[in-house]
């Protein structure tokens, strides 16, 4: 059996848990796991904000560094929507680990949509996406929904990877049709949070 940790990890018996962290460690957690160059899958499966089930995969993962590079840029951006999204670490022969994340919830009710992680971390990755797979179908960004990202841009002060992600998404000509349909749908999600109603004309 692979034994895998991370800095405070805390692995609860019947699910195994990923818990104990705060949305600020989420997606920097740095990856452990032992034997090393023993070459491990990592799938990762959740709920998207339109409210179907998808997954993704990597293979041949063998350091400790493939494993916390692929959790920062690929997993976390896509399952920090999900409170319910689970990872799988598979060694083939060796045994698998599945974890099950508990992702915490917003601490505050009153802060502004901008420190919720789940949301920043939805933005930044559809920025990095809308260059990918030029080959798929692409669709002008409307007016309108230039307009409110660039008005999520301008209320940003203190987190530089997000402004430079809304400010990206906001000048690109166009983008894959399937991200301008995770756009909608995570402009709608920040229109619904309780922070204060900065968003005006969504």
């Amino acid at each position: 059996m692979v034994a895998t940790t991370v800095s405070k990890l805390k692995v609860e018996k019947e699910p195994r848990q990923l818990s104990q962290f705060t949305l600020q460690e989420l997606p920097v957690l740095t990856w452990m796991f032992e034997p090393e160059n023993l070459p491990i899958s990592i799938i990762w499966a959740y709920k998207s904000l339109e409210g179907t089930w998808h997954t993704g995969r990597v293979n041949t993962i063998r350091s400790r560094e493939d494993l916390t590079r692929c959790w920062r840029e690929d997993i976390w951006p896509a399952i920090a929507a999900d409170p319910g999204s689970k990872v799988t670490l598979d060694a083939g022969s060796f045994g698998c680990i599945e974890l099950s994340l508990a992702i915490p919830q917003s601490q505050s009710a009153e802060a502004a949509w901008w420190m919720d992680a789940r949301l920043a971390a939805q933005f930044i990755w559809l920025s990095r996406m809308i260059e990918a797979n030029q080959g798929q179908g692409r669709v002008p960004i409307p007016v309108s929904l230039r307009t409110t990202l660039h008005q999520c841009y301008a209320q940003i002060s203190t987190n530089p990877s997000l402004s430079s992600s809304l400010e990206r998404l906001a000048t690109a000509n166009d983008i894959p049709a399937w991200v301008f349909f995770r756009l909608q749908a995570l402009i709608l999600k920040v229109e619904d949070t309780n922070s204060p109603k900065l968003l005006q004309g969504l």
